[in-house]
């Protein structure tokens, strides 16, 4: 009787229009604002792709940590809480969450547990996400590096630790896109990289030739090998990189300007004595194609926020339910004998 009233559901669903069906195929309000192209929120986002299974997503929206030492938590302790408070304060739900494990829980997981440490040193770094070790290069787990200076990055604390938090959820660069360097005849690049004013650039390109520093400057992969800052402005030309909805011929207006996480024009520079939130003394090392700085961000943007809400949605957290005239559901075969009668839609 139970599989014949359900059936009789069944008939109904299919009879009426697809739009206002079953929620297993319906899009949700938010996903209709995303793929409308008049809507703001149609510019995409660039985050880890969880389904390859080389990232994972935190389980429950939820990011446990550990401070490195008392001297991290002490310094970072409450730049921490206020840089998801920035997060908050732009639209992100507070079921995104940054929660305090102990020392003991972080030896038993290290590898799904993120030990945040404290630098003196212009440096700032987060793994994306939960990584896959990586013993070669030190990455037992995930890990984030902060200073609290404000003559780096967006020449503000909050603002350069809320794009740590960014790439801790799974969110990678908006400047590192492929799409937007362009295609050789095909499109130009929305972007003009001053390599040679990185910070590290001397260092790194002492002793090269021509060609070497040239491939340094514009092979991503070569920057890595090298350990060269440029690794964090070239595009991530691999499938570990998701970017929903990005034009084949993508435009300046396509570039979400008001990411925070898009490098503004001075980082990666040197800081000269002096640069500070109201004084920028940095050369520029990112650059609109035309020429324009880009400016510091100090928030997340409305896409920002959509990304990390879309990045976790159900879907990729809890296996969809199987419906009745799916084969693999354990009562397909009573649905399709009664199917069969003479119930009819």
């Amino acid at each position: 009787m139970a599989i014949k009233v359900i059936l009789i559901f069944f008939c109904y669903i299919f009879a009426s229009t697809l739009n206002a069906g079953h929620p297993l195929w319906e899009y949700s309000q938010r996903d209709i604002k995303a793929n409308n192209a008049s809507h703001p929120l149609a510019k995409r986002w660039a985050t880890i792709n969880p389904n390859l299974g080389t990232f994972h997503l935190w389980p429950d929206k939820t990011v446990r940590f550990v401070f490195e030492d008392k001297k991290s938590k002490q310094a970072l302790g409450p730049w921490i809480v206020a840089a998801m408070e920035i997060w908050y304060a732009a639209g992100l739900p507070r079921d995104f969450k940054m929660t305090e494990v102990s020392e003991k829980t972080m030896k038993k997981e290290r590898a799904n547990i993120l030990v945040v440490k404290f630098t003196t040193k212009p440096a700032l770094y987060a793994t994306p996400a939960i990584p896959p070790k990586d013993e070669k290069n030190g990455i037992k787990g995930p890990t984030m590096l902060l200073n609290i200076r404000n003559d780096v990055g967006m020449l503000d604390i909050g603002a350069n630790i809320a794009h740590e938090i960014g790439h801790v959820f799974g969110l990678l660069h908006e400047h590192q896109i492929p799409a937007f360097w362009g295609t050789p005849g095909h499109s130009e690049s929305l972007f003009k990289f001053n390599c040679e004013n990185l910070q590290d650039y001397q260092k790194v390109t002492k002793g090269l030739s021509a060609s070497e520093i040239e491939k340094a400057c514009t092979d991503r992969a070569t920057a890595i090998k090298l350990r060269f800052s440029a690794s964090e402005y070239l595009p991530i030309r691999s499938t570990i990189m998701r970017t929903p909805r990005v034009p084949a011929v993508p435009t300046a207006d396509d570039v979400d300007w008001d990411s925070i996480m898009i490098y503004p024009s001075g980082s990666g520079a040197a800081s000269p004595d002096g640069t500070g939130p109201e004084n920028d003394l940095r050369k520029s090392v990112l650059l609109k194609a035309n020429g324009d700085k880009i400016k510091p961000n100090l928030a997340p943007s409305d896409q920002d926020v959509n990304a990390l809400i879309t990045l976790y949605d159900v879907k990729f957290n809890t296996p969809q339910p199987k419906l009745l005239n799916d084969p693999s559901h354990p009562d397909y075969s009573k649905f399709k004998e009664e199917s069969s009668k003479n119930t009819k839609c």
